[in-house]
């Protein structure tokens, strides 16, 4: 009996110890994995702190569209002589420029059958040049008045003056011929709208603004951005035939002629005093150039 009671008691000393290990080790056990269920619980709360990466995305473009200029330039620079600068595409798509032509001082635009106003399609032409170098930098305009009338009036108009950028105009158009014209006249003070359009048309005609556009399709040739063929007639003789050159249409889409009437339009609705100084001052350069009929 003595023996059967210390064979229990030693089986109770081993059997013990073992049993609170064990339950030690699944305390551990228990303790760890609630651990990490915790950090994988907290993992989505911490992430709602910061934004999704598609989103971090889209903001830093939105951002970086808000660092572009207000207003894209009206002319980007290129290489081919194809390209047409603002006023050319003016008289190239003269129906988006000028009102429709009645009987008398119409301008047939070139490449179409339309025929528009050629007086206000001149205009525009001359203002769009001006504008053009004014939007690329090139020029600033300054309110002043010059006088007429033997010098006995003054007449508003718009001096105009260099700011030392260039841009790299189309070949012989109007716009790459304003700077040379005003390192001419600024010497002199006579740096002012009316004088510099007498400067740009060269010679007097006795139809000034069918002159003006002529000179413009003669320039736009002269570089191969227009074919010409000189007609041969009793009333049409000397007079050249042009057309368009089949990449023409690249430069002269819905787009460049859209933002060219943008900077018309937007000159004319919010600067309107300076709309209309310009255009009354082209309107007296064409005057100045007007070649008096023969008294003979």
């Amino acid at each position: 009996m003595e023996d059967i009671l210390s064979t229990l008691i030693a089986a109770a000393c081993f059997i013990v110890p073992c049993l609170a290990l064990f339950a030690a080790g699944i305390g551990v056990f228990v303790l760890i994995r609630k651990r990490k269920a915790t950090q994988v619980d907290s993992a989505p709360v911490q992430a709602t702190n910061e934004q999704p990466i598609y989103t971090q995305t889209t903001n830093l473009i939105e951002n970086a569209a808000l660092q572009q200029p207000e207003a894209n330039p009206v002319y980007t620079e290129v290489t081919s002589p194809v390209a047409y600068s603002p006023s050319e595409v003016v008289v190239l798509r003269g129906a988006a420029f000028a009102p429709k032509g009645g009987l008398v001082n119409t301008w047939k635009v070139t490449g179409t059958e339309e025929k528009v106003g050629g007086q206000a399609l001149a205009e525009n032409m001359l203002a769009a040049a001006f504008l053009a170098l004014e939007n690329r930098g090139d020029i600033r305009f300054e309110a002043g008045q010059r006088k007429i009338t033997m010098g006995l009036r003054e007449t508003d108009t718009l001096y105009v003056s260099a700011t030392g950028k260039t841009t790299h105009w189309p070949e012989y158009s109007y716009e790459s011929r304003i700077l040379p014209a005003l390192q001419k006249l600024a010497p002199s003070g006579k740096n002012h709208i009316q004088q510099v359009v007498h400067d740009l048309l060269e010679e007097d005609a006795g139809l000034v603004w069918d002159w003006a556009i002529r000179l413009a399709h003669n320039w736009m040739a002269a570089r191969g951005a227009l074919s010409a063929e000189v007609k041969k007639g009793f009333l049409t003789s000397g007079l050249a035939k042009y057309a368009l050159p089949a990449k023409a249409n690249h430069y002269l889409d819905a787009l460049t002629v859209n933002g060219v009437q943008q900077l018309l339009g937007q000159t004319r609705q919010s600067r309107p005093e300076i709309w209309k100084t310009l255009v009354n001052e082209i309107k007296s350069g064409f005057k100045s150039r007007h070649e008096a009929p023969d008294s003979d």
